[in-house]
């Protein structure tokens, strides 16, 4: 049986860290609320809850700029974006009560879904982690022995967020998601689906499941925003070729010499030197200074 890497076992790096909380679409994207519509969820449900199990991933710190980039992306397989793509065009062309809720959709269930990862813009080395054994192996382009993913996020969503992979492909069921939704125009307020919403997956581990509740509806299962797993700089991945070394190995820069402070000079006159040299120079030295002074 294949084994499903998570989004977190993937790195630039060999040193693991902790996740970090990535949502796949954010306010940024400014299409939030032509999403919600398609959904057939709520006005506002998506944009005020992105940290919901069904937008939010795990994954690496050092891999989080590669997804805010749109350098690399999860796809879902081909069949399942297909289903989407046919509810879509239901939920954009019905009247608003007339809309289905995602979550009711035949394979919308996140557990099964199997994803590839779109690297075709990447070259450095990544390094997966097996999900069980906790064994890294190194992968370099094109590639090719990269495993499947599998997100805890909505497949609907992981579709969308992928749009930049196919911008170029118009015969890609993501690329005409993407495009119906941009040419829709939904009212400037709507309900949620007709269908009666069935509860969300358990929430992973990074989610606080004391947070949640029966009576809850799609996009609505929170983590607190104290919880929230905020962006913090990676720690810096050692050279392969490099052995530990401790402070006191490190070189040092020599130490800067201290400057003394200057005196200030007085300058003389060479007789006024003179006398300072020699406290006799200035007794008489002739026959006629000394009768001088003895007068």
């Amino acid at each position: 049986m294949q084994t499903l890497y998570r989004s977190q076992d993937i790195s630039t790096c060999p040193i693991f860290e902790d996740p970090l909380l990535y949502p796949l679409l954010s306010n940024a994207d400014g299409l939030l609320f032509r999403v919600e519509y398609m959904l057939g969820i709520r006005f506002g449900d998506l944009r005020e809850n992105l940290f919901c199990t069904d937008n939010a991933i795990e994954v690496q710190p050092r891999m989080l700029d590669y997804l805010q980039r749109d350098v690399t992306w999860f796809i879902p397989g081909q069949h399942l974006c297909e289903n989407v793509l046919r509810a879509a065009q239901h939920n954009l062309s019905c009247p608003t009560n007339e809309r289905v809720l995602f979550c009711n959709v035949p394979d919308s269930n996140p557990n099964p879904c199997v994803y590839t990862l779109d690297l075709s813009k990447v070259r450095k080395t990544l390094y997966t982690r097996h999900p069980i054994t906790g064994h890294v192996t190194a992968h370099t382009a094109p590639f090719p022995n990269m495993p499947s993913f599998s997100l805890p996020a909505s497949p609907w969503i992981a579709a969308i967020a992928a749009e930049s992979a196919f911008r170029r492909d118009s015969s890609h069921p993501i690329h005409r998601i993407n495009y119906m939704i941009h040419r829709t125009f939904p009212p400037h307020h709507f309900t949620i689906g007709a269908s009666s919403p069935t509860l969300l997956e358990v929430p992973s581990p990074a989610f606080d499941s004391s947070m949640v509740s029966s009576s809850l509806s799609p996009c609505e299962i929170l983590t607190s925003p104290s919880n929230h797993k905020h962006r913090k700089r990676p720690r810096q991945c050692p050279a392969s070729d490099e052995s530990p070394r401790s402070s006191d190995d490190e070189p040092r820069l020599p130490k800067r010499n201290m400057r003394t402070k200057k005196t200030r000079e007085h300058r003389m006159d060479p007789r006024s030197v003179a006398k300072a040299i020699c406290p006799t120079s200035h007794a008489p030295r002739t026959r006629a200074e000394r009768r001088r002074v003895a007068q």
